[in-house]
């Protein structure tokens, strides 16, 4: 049994909940996890396990499902390192260092492909998008070729197992005493 506790403040709760939502329906773990609005990001497994963080959480999420860290060592690198870049978006508080982040990802979508690792939807893709739709500089960068796409797309996956979540204009779960509304 899973328990996954989200601040609904944090800048880590659109991919939380992106992450929940993919359990719950692409996976159908619906019966195994139960989401709580909490003071910190929390991750318990079986009463015992707890992780803490976006990137552990988002990395044991990946052992549920293969597909989403990658087949191969070099693909699971990729992951790896593109959950690592996440969270330095995440943390950019400069337009400055939020472009030069921003346009090394665009540079590397530039063969027009949907996905960051194996044209395959990974955890990397989940945590990434998360970082830009929450970096409050991203509507200011102004000179990507290639990001309004990537964004754009996934954004069209992620409905596909989001579509009955509650969120308000942010993209944030609408919790209630606890539960979802």
């Amino acid at each position: 049994m899973m328990k996954l506790s989200v601040n609904d403040k944090s800048n880590t709760s659109l991919n939380a909940n992106l992450l929940y939502d993919y359990l719950c329906k692409a996976l159908n773990q619906a019966d195994k996890i139960t989401l709580v609005s909490g003071n910190k990001l929390c991750l318990e497994v079986d009463g015992k396990n707890k992780f803490e963080t976006i990137q552990t959480i988002s990395r044991y999420v990946a052992t549920l499902d293969q597909t989403l860290n990658g087949s191969t060592p070099n693909e699971k690198t990729e992951v790896d390192s593109w959950l690592d870049f996440a969270q330095s978006l995440l943390n950019a508080g400069t337009q400055e260092s939020f472009n030069s982040l921003a346009t090394v990802l665009d540079s590397s979508l530039k063969n027009g492909g949907q996905y960051l690792v194996a044209n395959r939807l990974t955890v990397a893709d989940f945590s990434v998008y998360s970082a830009l739709k929450t970096n409050k500089l991203f509507g200011e960068f102004k000179t990507a070729k290639n990001l309004p796409k990537y964004v754009s797309d996934l954004e069209k996956t992620f409905q596909n197992f989001t579509s009955k979540t509650k969120t308000n204009e942010k993209g944030k779960r609408l919790f209630k005493r606890g539960q979802i509304c």
